[in-house]
């Protein structure tokens, strides 16, 4: 699956990146909160938004849970 990742602060949207087929994204951000979003072009999967602490300097792992439906 392939998802446009935003990382969002103050509700504007503050970096962005698509995901590699593996479900995998980066996105360069300063410390501070964020929410992450994934969004696809489809109605399926949906993706449940994270709120991120990112410390400067750091790496942060922020998994995003996704619902492709299938039951």
């Amino acid at each position: 699956m392939v998802a446009e990742v935003q990382a969002r602060a103050a509700g504007r949207v503050v970096a962005s990146s698509r995901s590699r087929a593996d479900g995998t994204y980066r996105l360069e951000l300063a410390g501070g909160t964020y929410t992450v979003v994934a969004t696809t072009p489809n109605e399926l999967p949906r993706c449940a938004d994270r709120i991120v602490a990112v410390t400067e300097a750091h790496t942060t792992i922020a998994d995003i849970s996704c619902d492709t439906g299938i039951r």
